[in-house]
């Protein structure tokens, strides 16, 4: 619970970690007593974690004074010492920054509760050379060793609704920044990528591949045993073999085969199905899979360095689509009706757009424009009368105005000024340690002008990003070539030599080949957590590349390419129409 409201986490799994539940016992024995010390060297995640929001305001709720001594030492995050630019080093030996809380229950105290917050960066220790045993002199364990709560500056800290975070994160920016609307509250359908939990049955390279696992499934000669040894599949609480067998004897396999995003620019053949997959998600089966549709896909929150966490898709995504550590979530533009339509009608004709009523009012204000209501429409409706005389559908057939727009504004200007906003160098830079602990958060454009600058920038993006040649026809230019005729596969190395490698403007694959003209930005462009440019081909290691595959790769580089140069344009937009704030309400 926060605020007496339930959390709604859809994945609370960290709120079941042992530490969470150490301190949860003391603050309970704590109040039973009525007053007492809470004292705990912890994981660092719930000072800024969103999940643990109500954690923290219950701490606050049982505790007079909170002090927080964030150590840090976050590996996962790369995190470095401000003051020196170098590694922040942890004081044990593990990846996970840590924190040390020190809490006090007063009795009869009465009053608000009182947080108190001190980061510490650098070295582990630094020792004295010169001493005989090597004395510890500085560092974390120096400073740990030689200070108190009492000679500690403490930063004092007023966790706010609806986060409470343990961290000082006011000030002008913040608020500016907490004011914008969340894309959870602008697009409000969303969920959690896929997840299989056995990729190399549930995912192929190639349809054929996909296709021959799905028929093994109802193979009669091809027994469990087999199966299992043949795919090395584990079975668990969500997914036995015996149940997958069932689903494939009721599934076509046109039906569960197809396409889907792996990561950034890397399609795969998929059993989309509980035939292959733990959790294939019904929000996907329902408005993206075999849909016609725009994804928005992004993570409430990173460990990396430097946010780049927005990446459209027009097929489901997984929950590690832009990183392996923290999940992502998918945003769909359209929502598809689920029965309720009479079975002639086309679904298309009946989907509606994703987007919240009171986001769509304040847009409509923003843009100083009304919007555009179709009489007796209902979206509720829509999907439950069955008379076909009776639907309404949610646009206008002449004008193909949507329902609840403002005034000559399609769903798809909104998504591709969102898209242009996630992709301003600028608002990266200004609201970044914001963007790494929530879900990104949208300022509404101050008038039409801006709103339609960025509208272009925006489409432009999301053709590059799904590869569409036909929306961004610089993807069919030939910019890198692939000079030398080979067997054209991925090696893993060749002496001491790793591939895919990069030198002097060349991507090589093995010893003799490589694409060319390809600049250091472009093989070291950042998506998410990964590096697609590498990545995309050290996933393919041991295969060997198609003429399909060159030519992806070889579209790939110059999308990232074109990304690279619309996103510097999208900040000159910005600041000619007053920069950030001044071009937003």
């Amino acid at each position: 619970m926060c605020d007496g409201k339930p959390l709604g986490e859809r994945n609370p799994k960290w709120l079941n970690d042992d530490y969470v539940k150490f301190i949860r016992f003391a603050q309970w024995r704590i109040d039973r007593t009525g007053e007492g010390v809470l004292g705990f060297i912890t994981n660092h995640g719930f000072l800024d974690n969103p999940t643990f929001r109500g954690m923290r305001q219950a701490l606050m709720q049982s505790f007079h004074e909170i002090h927080i001594l964030d150590l840090h030492g976050n590996d996962r995050k790369k995190e470095i010492d401000p003051a020196t630019g170098l590694k922040d080093e942890n004081v044990f030996d593990i990846q996970q920054g840590v924190a040390i809380i020190l809490a006090v229950k007063k009795k009869n105290h009465t009053g608000p509760s009182k947080v108190f917050h001190k980061d510490l960066f650098g070295k582990r220790a630094e020792k004295d050379s010169t001493a005989r045993n090597a004395a510890i002199i500085g560092g974390k364990y120096g400073w740990l060793r030689e200070n108190t709560t009492d000679s500690t500056k403490w930063t004092t800290v007023v966790p706010l609704t609806p986060n409470y975070y343990f961290q000082d994160v006011s000030g002008a920016v913040y608020d500016e920044y907490s004011a914008l609307s969340q894309i959870t509250n602008i697009l409000p359908a969303t969920v959690l990528g896929y997840q299989s939990h056995r990729d190399a049955f549930a995912l192929s390279f190639l349809d054929n591949e996909a296709r021959d696992k799905y028929s093994k499934l109802s193979d009669p000669s091809c027994d469990d045993v087999m199966l299992a040894k043949i795919y090395d599949l584990k079975e668990n609480r969500d997914w036995t073999i015996a149940d997958a067998r069932k689903l494939a004897e009721r599934q076509p396999a046109e039906n569960v085969i197809g396409r889907v995003a792996y990561r950034a620019f890397d399609f795969r053949h998929a059993i989309f199905s509980k035939a292959s997959m733990d959790y294939p998600r019904t929000e996907f089966l329902s408005h993206v899979w075999n849909r016609k549709n725009l994804v928005l896909n992004t993570n409430r929150q990173t460990k990396v360095k430097d946010w780049a966490h927005a990446m459209v898709t027009d097929v489901p995504a997984g929950a590690v689509f832009l990183e392996v550590k923290d999940g992502c979530n998918a945003f769909p533009l359209y929502l598809y009706p689920v029965g309720g339509i009479p079975q002639s009608a086309d679904p298309e004709t009946y989907r509606v757009p994703n987007f919240s009523e009171d986001f769509l009012k304040k847009l409509a204000v923003a843009l100083g424009t009304k919007r555009f209501l179709i009489e007796g429409y209902s979206s509720e409706l829509s999907g439950m009368i069955l008379k076909e005389e009776l639907l309404t559908l949610p646009f206008d057939p002449v004008t193909g105005q949507y329902h609840g727009l403002p005034h000559k504004v399609s769903p798809e200007d909104i998504f591709h000024y969102i898209y242009a906003i996630l992709h301003s160098p600028s608002y990266r830079e200004r609201y970044k340690d914001f963007l790494k602990i929530d879900f990104p958060r949208i300022p509404l454009p101050k008038g039409r002008a801006v709103f339609e600058a960025l509208i272009p920038l925006g489409r432009k993006l999301t053709a590059l990003h799904l590869l569409d040649a036909t929306a961004a026809p610089e993807l069919g230019e030939n910019r890198h070539g692939f000079p030398i005729s080979g067997d054209n596969t991925v090696d893993e190395k060749f002496g001491a030599k790793k591939f895919p490698s990069y030198e002097q403007g060349k991507v090589s694959i093995n010893q003799l080949q490589h694409f060319k003209d390809v600049s250091p930005e472009v093989w070291s462009h950042i998506i998410g957590g990964y590096q697609p440019a590498e990545k995309w081909l050290k996933d393919r290691r041991g295969r060997t590349l198609t003429t399909d595959d060159l030519r992806h790769y070889q579209r790939m580089l110059i999308a990232i390419a074109e990304t690279r140069s619309t996103m510097p344009a999208i900040d000159s937009v910005i600041e000619s129409h007053g920069g950030f704030p001044g071009a937003f309400v």
